[in-house]
């Protein structure tokens, strides 16, 4: 990764390069011997200049402060004081910033201007230790670098799985939303219209007894209460009950399916052809989801996990339907699914029946056998 600005504030940097250019500009002219020398006092001026070049110019102007130095280290008249060591922040700059290689050079080049001693100006073991302050500056800023690029990916990573995170949840509740909308909350408000005609019926009806009338009034007021909260659940998810989120593909559905299939251990094998569903209505998509939901937790409840399972989706233009079929192995510590399932089966089988479809289940030997025909021009209900 590579970032095309330093992360600390320009405005930041500048004012602690001037610090330290005023800083040694006080120290250099206080406590150091160059103010008896003029030759050293106007190389400490030139050289405090183009530093100064180099805060505002930190490329261009590092090269040149850099030649100055190694250029006046040349001139046997001039010694420098403290100015030689903003060198070491300048080798710093440019590590943290990512310019290894001219920080590399510089560094190298600064040492060796200073170890080889022009005209014999400065000693063996300050050479040294000036080299050693160099390389320093240059690991130190390469350290930093890395750091800061580290901490940049785990900050991009964490922005991106949050991000990720809040539009799984949003689109968890957006499907939650729809399906309660297109389903629950379409059989209560059939349920409310249904129980308030019953109760319209009974009290026109003097056969009808006060105690079923009562009854058929606490259906209907109970249905009508729970419609109202679904509702408010609705307004609380964000959802529009009014409008209809974007359906999920059947295959996708289908791949849903079989990975929560997988985490119960069971292995499912499906047979289709995902350009073929893709070409069915949307009507006909709804249900047939709705038979794979189904069927999925017919399985689960009931299946053999030690047995594959599958799961076969035939589109027959030439007969006009779909024809769905699901085969798993009972597990025999379950019970029998013929006697103990067969609300949702029966739920679903009367949607067929209104739809025009038709729905077979029982046990064959071992399995269990989910067949489902379903028209292609099938009846919309609401």
């Amino acid at each position: 990764m590579h970032l095309t600005k330093p992360c600390l504030p320009w405005i930041s940097r500048n004012k602690i390069l001037l610090a330290v250019l005023f800083l040694g500009i006080v120290l250099d002219f206080s406590i150091t011997r160059i103010r008896d020398n003029p030759w050293s006092v106007l190389g400490e001026l030139i050289g405090f200049v183009v530093f100064l070049g180099y805060i505002f110019f930190p490329r261009v102007g590092g090269w040149v402060f850099i030649a100055a130095v190694v250029a006046m280290n040349a001139v046997p008249a001039v010694e420098f004081g403290l100015v030689v060591y903003l060198t070491i922040p300048v080798i710093f700059d440019w590590s943290w910033r990512g310019w290894w290689k001219q920080s590399l050079i510089a560094t190298l080049v600064s040492s060796l201007a200073i170890m080889i001693g022009f005209a014999g100006k400065y000693n063996t073991i300050a050479s040294i230790f000036y080299a050693l302050l160099l390389l320093f500056a240059f690991g130190a800023g390469f350290v930093l670098r890395q750091y800061i690029e580290e901490n940049l990916r785990l900050n991009i990573h964490s922005v991106m799985e949050q991000h990720r995170y809040e539009l799984a949840l949003l689109q968890t509740k957006q499907e939650l939303s729809a399906e309660l909308h297109n389903y629950t909350a379409g059989t209560l408000s059939r349920l409310t219209t249904l129980s308030a005609k019953l109760l319209e019926d009974a009290k026109d009806s003097p056969e009808t007894s006060e105690e079923t009338r009562l009854r058929l009034e606490l259906l209907h007021g109970e249905s009508v209460r729970a419609l109202s909260e679904l509702r408010r659940t609705l307004s609380v998810l964000g959802q529009n009950p009014t409008l209809k989120a974007t359906p999920t593909p059947l295959a996708t559905s289908l791949d849903t399916a079989r990975d929560v299939a997988t985490g119960f251990g069971f292995n499912v094998e499906i047979d289709t052809d995902p350009e073929n569903l893709g070409t069915l209505s949307t009507a006909v998509t709804s249900l047939l989801r709705e038979c794979v939901r189904e069927a999925l937790t017919n399985l689960i409840k009931y299946g053999n996990p030690e047995k594959p399972c599958r799961v076969s989706i035939e589109v027959d233009d030439t007969e006009g339907i779909v024809d769905f079929t699901m085969m798993n192995s009972i597990s025999s510590f379950s019970a029998n699914p013929v006697l103990s399932s067969g609300r949702g089966l029966k739920l679903l089988g009367e949607q067929l029946h209104i739809s025009g479809g038709v729905l077979e289940a029982g046990q064959t030997g071992e399995h269990w056998v989910l067949h489902i025909t379903i028209p292609l021009e099938m009846e919309v209900t609401k």
